[in-house]
């Protein structure tokens, strides 16, 4: 089973969804998840593109520029952001 969460910069309670969720899958006290995890496999990705949110290379809608390197000059011929 996979669960992947924080796919885009703004989805950041993603995140607290994935440590909740890991938590509980490592929960030795619950039957529910020992037998779930003996009948599956869990893949879990906490933040599937950590590019964006950590280095900034979120791109705007029009793609021609990354937002997170050019905040300081107005972009207005090429996007709204």
């Amino acid at each position: 089973m996979w669960a992947i969460a924080r796919q885009h910069p703004g989805e950041t309670m993603a995140e607290w969804f994935m440590e909740g969720y890991i938590n509980r899958l490592l929960d030795e006290h619950d039957p529910i998840v020992r037998q779930l995890r003996r009948e599956a496999t869990f893949y879990c990705v906490p933040n599937m593109c950590p590019g964006e949110i950590y280095l900034h290379f979120a791109v705007s809608l029009s793609g021609m520029f990354f937002v997170g390197r050019n905040v300081n000059y107005p972009f207005t011929h090429i996007s709204s952001q």
